[in-house]
């Protein structure tokens, strides 16, 4: 309703539940990943979006806010961009920046997949989950 009254309906798509696959496609025909989480009224918050973990695995510079388990991934200047929750003109403006330069677009795409790569590649994961057994088992 909000894009309708706003005339966006032409440039904003929004497609629901989707599988992995689409995700990826749909991630490998866009140059910024875009994940303006926000706390809901009743405290819910979303936790780290597996979105975010598939973008920066693939490269894709991503614009994030400091809301949950984001900032984990999303390292400021770093990994990527974050902004505070509910406020678009921060959000408007981090587009701005990974768009008109190129240096900090390589940056965060670069950084981001070696986070990525350390500590969510399916390796990393099992060596960590292995080590909280080998720790409980010593004790």
């Amino acid at each position: 309703a909000e894009a309708q009254s706003r005339n966006l309906r032409a440039h904003v798509v929004f497609h629901g539940q989707v599988t992995i696959d689409r995700v990826r496609s749909e991630l490998a025909e866009h140059d910024i990943l875009l994940a303006p989480s926000i706390t809901a009224a009743d405290g819910d918050s979303e936790g780290m979006p597996n979105t975010i973990i598939e973008a920066l695995a693939i490269g894709i510079p991503t614009v994030a806010t400091r809301h949950a388990g984001i900032p984990e991934i999303v390292i400021d200047g770093v990994t990527g961009l974050l902004v505070d929750e509910r406020a678009p003109e921060q959000l408007a403006e981090a587009i701005r920046r990974l768009d008109t330069d190129p240096s900090l677009r390589n940056h965060v795409s670069r950084h981001g997949r070696r986070l990525v790569e350390r500590q969510h590649a399916i390796g990393a994961v099992v060596s960590a989950l292995e080590a909280v057994y080998d720790a409980s088992l010593a004790r």
